[in-house]
């Protein structure tokens, strides 16, 4: 049987960049959050916090649609295990599930403004939410990006997808340690 890692083109340049990618996202998120919150920046450039609100939205969306692309085709491009198993779909389609329930419910919880930093914006809920998927985990959108990761990563069989998951995990812990 070959290595796990032997499948992985380490000389894709796709590959360093959707690495790239992974980790400016968290970057970004945590760098806009900041300016906003000691200079008010974004408030003073699109004249409300609310605006600015939304074109944080706009900016972070568009790279997290972005990382998302790169990622598929980097997963595209390498090299595939033979599991021809089908319970490894359903597990794949079972972890690709749970990470949609927890980002698409933190959505709806959140609503725009509190997913895309409203917060930092100055726009604070009464209370902290604690209902699901607050319930689950502290972090469901994080968390269940990168079940979604690793759910497609198992779909198409993919050590590099496997890897860029992982990565995606370390970034994002490390994200949530300055957002906390």
């Amino acid at each position: 049987m070959t290595s796990f890692f032997s499948l992985i083109d380490f000389t894709s340049p796709k590959l360093y960049f959707s690495l790239f990618h992974i980790f400016l996202n968290p970057f970004m998120w945590n760098l806009i959050g900041r300016l906003e919150y000691n200079t008010k920046c974004f408030s003073k450039f699109f004249g409300t916090p609310l605006k600015g609100v939304y074109a944080s939205f706009v900016l972070i969306f568009t790279l997290g649609i972005t990382r998302n692309f790169l990622f598929k085709f980097v997963v595209d491009e390498q090299q595939k295990l033979d599991l021809p198993y089908m319970c490894v779909d359903v597990i794949g389609y079972i972890i690709y599930a749970a990470g949609i329930i927890l980002v698409v419910g933190s959505s709806i919880r959140l609503k725009i403004v509190g997913t895309y930093l409203g917060d930092y914006f100055g726009i604070l809920f009464p209370n902290r939410i604690t209902g699901f998927p607050y319930n689950i985990t502290d972090s469901p959108m994080y968390d269940g990006s990168v079940l979604n990761f690793l759910g497609h990563s198992i779909l198409y069989r993919s050590p590099v997808g496997v890897m860029l998951t992982i990565w995606v995990w370390i970034i994002y812990r490390i994200g949530c340690m300055f957002e906390e």
